[in-house]
């Protein structure tokens, strides 16, 4: 099974919108020295929530957004 194209760009979304009022947005990044920046001062994508929420979010899901073959 994969997740489907539309259900990543949904979740590719909601992530990049969390990222917009983060330290990872709103400071200049370009010249850190810090493995949490990429050259261009841009920080890979990560799960920028709560543990607890994150979680919560993995432990149901709807399986439409798989495709199963």
């Amino acid at each position: 099974f994969e997740v489907t194209e539309e259900a990543n760009a949904r979740f590719l979304g909601q992530m990049e919108t969390l990222l917009d009022d983060s330290v990872f947005r709103l400071g200049d990044c370009a010249n850190s020295r810090s493995y949490w920046f990429y050259s261009s001062g841009e920080a890979p994508l990560f799960r920028p929530q709560s543990i607890r929420h994150a979680v919560k979010e993995q432990e149901r899901f709807p399986l439409s957004d798989y495709a199963i073959a």
